[in-house]
């Protein structure tokens, strides 16, 4: 038959003995058997291995039906007595060995294709397991590449220069400074660059930043000569980056496995310096500037209006914005850089000024300020000239007109010593 089972079956086809006709019954009967299940690929084993102990008990009763099935089919002697030879094949008596091949051929095929499966889980196992391997290497790799960058880059030289450092040039005046919204909106494209792909989304930072104020001058007729200091504003932003806390979920070959990321910090960033914008901040009269430069408080056309330990305020005749405030550290500047040197010549000397500035400024610079005649019918002060003063400097006219009636004044005094005691009695200051 040359298959495994036969044994099951005791038939040895090519021995004498049984009848031709039992033999073509079973042969036919094997045939059957072979349709449904590939008897050549089932070992006796199998039968062990894949039936019930209740399917083997059934499996034994249909084999011995079968075995005595032949036995009765054994010649009795060599002139092969049909009447002695029970042909009728006992398909009755074998009724359960097809199903139960049946099962054991589904049973051991299911096996096959559940090892299989589970070959292919251990594969796909193993498989992500060293594609997370990778990814974790990759990650250290990117943050070690990352780290030596932030190691390489020196922090840039940003300070004032020393003829500026001692000035405090950030009292000057008021300017509007960039928020650091506005930083790390001009920050995030510099970083982007810097930070590998695989660590953009997992980088954080905080941003700190430094601005300085760097002064250049136009030239400006305001009803008087005037130098107006505009500001460049140069922004150095410094970023500490971190790696955050973060629980990664990622699929490594269709399987899902959780990543932990401590927080670690990686290093810091210098962007800039950068100009960020100029700003415009006050004028100076040039008549004012040659009073500083001389170090004399006042002169003819310039009063000391208001003065504290912070500021002064200035009233230049002729002068459009009719008075000046001026910061301490201002007016130290100008007289520290014109003690060895005239003021021209050390703005350009500080590229505050190009050369055809300093030839304008030097052609301007000893033009004297318009003179101012007050003239009065009664030989005392111009209460008119006072009242449009306040008014000047902010006062409501019939303010004004009052603050003047109430004011006690000697009767040559002129008309800023008016405005001057008004002032003080009122604690009222032009802003």
């Amino acid at each position: 038959m040359g298959t495994s089972l036969d044994i099951y079956f005791r038939l040895a086809r090519h021995e004498d003995g049984f009848h031709p006709k039992a033999i073509e019954q079973y042969n036919r009967f094997i045939s059957e058997l072979d349709e449904v299940v590939y008897l050549n690929k089932l070992a006796k084993d199998d039968i062990v291995k894949y039936l019930s102990e209740r399917e083997y008990k059934e499996w034994e009763d249909g084999l011995k039906t079968l075995s005595d099935w032949l036995e009765n089919c054994r010649l009795v002697d060599s002139n092969y007595t049909e009447s002695l030879i029970p042909f009728v094949f006992p398909y009755t008596g074998v009724y359960e060995i097809k199903p139960l091949l049946l099962r054991i051929a589904g049973r051991k095929e299911s096996e096959k294709r559940y090892e299989a499966h589970l070959r292919e889980e251990r594969a796909r196992a193993q498989q992500a397991e060293t594609e997370s391997k990778s990814f974790l290497a990759n990650l250290d790799k990117e943050k070690t590449r990352l780290r030596q960058t932030l190691v390489k880059q020196k922090k840039p030289q940003f300070s004032y220069p020393e003829s500026l450092a001692p000035y405090s040039l950030e009292t000057w005046c008021e300017l509007t400074l960039p928020t650091t919204d506005e930083i790390d909106q001009w920050a995030t494209p510099h970083i982007q660059k810097v930070i590998p792909p695989l660590l953009r989304q997992l980088v954080s930072w905080n941003t700190s930043y430094q601005v300085l104020r760097m002064p250049y001058l136009k030239y400006e007729q305001l009803g008087v000569p005037c130098l107006t200091w505009y500001f460049k504003l140069l922004v150095l932003a410094t970023l500490k980056l971190r790696l955050r806390d973060a629980q990664l979920e990622k699929e490594f070959a269709g399987l899902l496995r959780n990543i932990k990321l401590s927080d670690e910090e990686l290093g810091i960033l210098y962007i800039g310096p950068v100009e960020w914008e100029s700003c415009e901040g006050f004028s100076t009269p040039l008549a004012l500037l040659r009073l500083l430069s001389g170090n004399t408080p006042e002169s003819p056309g310039i009063e000391v209006l208001i003065r504290d330990e912070k500021t002064t305020v200035y009233t230049v005749d002729g002068y459009d914005e009719n008075y000046t405030e001026l910061n301490r550290n201002f007016t130290s500047f100008i007289k520290a850089i014109t003690k060895d040197q005239s003021l021209v010549q050390a703005l350009l000397a500080q590229d505050m000024i190009d050369e055809y500035m300093a030839e304008l400024v030097s052609a301007k610079w000893a033009e004297p300020l318009p003179v101012t005649v007050t003239v009065t019918t009664g030989g005392g002060p111009d209460l008119g000239a006072v009242t449009a003063k306040l008014t000047e400097m902010g006062w409501t006219e019939d303010n004004a007109k009052t603050a003047v009636e109430a004011a006690i004044y000697q009767q040559h005094a002129s008309t800023q010593e008016i405005v001057e005691t008004i002032l003080e009695k009122s604690n009222t200051y032009p802003m």
